[in-house]
């Protein structure tokens, strides 16, 4: 799905999110068996190349793993204290004003 990926990372930039990040940390769980039989390898190029157009660092699962163990995977390769995980589910409720002082 880059074309979802990728429109939500064009809002992200837009409207400045992508700023705020020192760094960019994705680690794709893209480990359907049918995919990975039939075109998996094409679908990971082209979600890490959408990924790095936009300046992320990209990790692929070498298995499936779920939400909470890519959290981790993710805060231990981040080299700062703050992390902001973005993630279709959340949602950041904090008035802009808010979040700019947090």
């Amino acid at each position: 799905r880059p074309t979802l990926v990728g429109h939500t990372l064009d809002t992200w930039q837009t409207f400045g999110l992508l700023d705020f990040a020192a760094e960019r940390i994705v680690v794709l769980n893209l480990w359907d068996p049918v995919d990975k039989a039939r075109d998996g390898a094409k679908k990971v190029q082209a979600m890490k190349s959408l990924l790095h157009r936009y300046g992320f660092a990209v990790t692929v699962a070498p298995a499936k793993f779920k939400i909470g163990s890519a959290m981790n995977e993710l805060v231990r390769l981040s080299p700062t204290e703050l992390i902001l995980f973005l993630e279709r589910d959340f949602v950041l409720v904090e008035p802009e004003a808010e979040m700019r002082t947090q």
